[in-house]
């Protein structure tokens, strides 16, 4: 039996803000955070773990106007959210969108795909599928463009371009974070600074949406 994913706004205030009110996070609007080891705050070990995660930095950013949910895992491809695989938290996204309180979905995949040899055809069916799922359960979807890589540029160029499209052919919004300044730490996670940059980038964009 898969595990299920039960998130409460306790539990999403101990991971996501370290603490705080139960009643007041219950009148905030929640926003799910998607994706592999670029978005989440579970990297066990040094030099790809920020010091201040994604998840953190958003909520610290949105300052009482939303709050972000950690839903990403390392090493995931987009695949292992839509099946709900081991390597992520719970059930197949199907499911999970269907059940969610979340009212925008960051959907930041592409990183993993790149690098592990997914299929860029099936990539971007499988993009315009977790995006229709997203938006069929009431759930506004967010795109984010995939971050340079050092040794993977080739990848990550076709990636990036796979989530232009789907964003244009779908209507779906989009971050763009490749014209900010940046660097990496391990020649595929973001440096603290340009993380920072980028989650202010997909923080703005959510606010955006929640208008």
């Amino acid at each position: 039996m898969k595990r299920r994913a039960v998130f409460t706004l306790s539990a999403a205030l101990l991971a996501s803000c370290g603490g705080g009110g139960a009643s007041a996070a219950q009148e905030l609007p929640l926003v799910n955070l998607e994706g592999d080891s670029l978005t989440s705050s579970h990297i066990a070990v040094p030099p790809g773990r920020l010091a201040v995660p994604t998840v953190r930095r958003i909520n610290e950013l949105a300052a009482d106007r939303f709050l972000a949910i950690d839903n990403s895992q390392p090493g995931a491809r987009i695949v292992d959210a839509l099946e709900g695989s081991d390597t992520m938290p719970g059930d197949p996204y199907a499911t999970r969108v269907r059940i969610t309180p979340a009212r925008v979905a960051v959907l930041r995949w592409g990183g993993s795909d790149a690098i592990l040899g997914t299929a860029p055809d099936l990539f971007g069916q499988q993009l315009r599928e977790m995006v229709r799922l997203t938006r069929d359960a009431g759930v506004a979807p967010l795109l984010v463009e995939v971050i340079n890589h050092d040794q993977w540029k080739v990848q990550a160029d076709i990636f990036n371009a796979i989530n232009h499209q789907v964003a244009t052919d779908t209507s779906t919004p989009i971050v763009l974070i490749r014209d900010l300044p940046w660097a990496l730490v391990d020649r595929i996670h973001p440096d603290q600074a340009t993380a920072d940059a980028i989650d202010g980038r997909i923080t703005t964009k959510v606010l955006e949406l929640l208008q």
